[in-house]
């Protein structure tokens, strides 16, 4: 049996999209829930580890005291050579366990936003389309790790995301959203919708574009399957 571990943050941050590809492929799924108990797997005790966002910075250590050893777990994954994404802070925390700062982005990048990826995708480990019409909701960027391969980016945030090694895929922004996804985070995180940012879409905005969401769903499979090789 195949196993993937999920670290979901905060409940209304779950894996939306990657429980149907899990389904699908013959995942088993286990998780830890660091809201409820920060209680870590056995490293050996599943193949691929999915680490999800949440509203905290990975430089939190102050507030919430499970961060330093999610960290240290990450990169001990990483070097054993297990299959890791994360996505919106689960890149940052991979960013952050190989090493690199993460930081205030220069703006909070809120809906529905382009990114662009690389021109040469010669050093990239999968097919990438021109562009893609995606999902975001972050305030914090991070440096490329030390042998990460980029992604992309978007106006408003020069990295999106980056490969590492063979093993590793780390995304800035959330493909794997489903319109109840959506309606909750908005819902959950309304307020910053407020706040002043020439990227941040209200809630109108956000909730009439949902139909990006298949194409995001399905670029997120194409990531998956070339990770783990399901698509040979």
């Amino acid at each position: 049996m195949k196993r993937v571990h999920f670290f979901i943050h905060v409940p209304y941050e779950d894996p939306g999209a990657i429980v149907i590809w899990c389904d699908n492929n013959g995942y088993e799924k286990s998780f830890t829930r660091f809201y409820e108990k920060a209680q870590l797997p056995d490293i050996k005790d599943f193949d691929m580890l999915v680490i999800m966002g949440g509203p905290m910075s990975v430089n939190d250590e102050d507030k919430f005291d499970w961060l330093p050893d999610e960290k240290m777990f990450i990169k001990r994954s990483i070097d054993s050579g297990k299959k890791v994404i994360g996505i919106c802070l689960g890149a940052q925390l991979i960013a952050n366990a190989l090493g690199s700062e993460v930081t205030k982005n220069e703006y909070k990048e809120i809906g529905w936003h382009e990114v662009t990826f690389p021109d040469n995708k010669a050093n990239l480990p999968v097919n990438l389309p021109e562009k893609i019409n995606t999902f975001h909701w972050h305030g914090d960027t991070f440096k490329l790790p030390e042998g990460a391969v980029k992604i992309g980016h978007s106006e408003a945030t020069s990295n999106q995301g980056f490969f590492f090694k063979e093993d590793v895929i780390a995304l800035q922004f959330h493909p794997e959203m489903t319109e109840k996804m959506i309606q909750t985070l908005v819902n959950e995180c309304k307020r910053e919708l407020e706040e002043d940012s020439p990227f941040i879409q209200s809630e109108k905005e956000i909730l009439e574009n949902i139909n990006n969401i298949s194409e995001n769903n399905s670029f997120l499979y194409g990531l998956l399957d070339s990770l783990t090789d399901n698509n040979q």
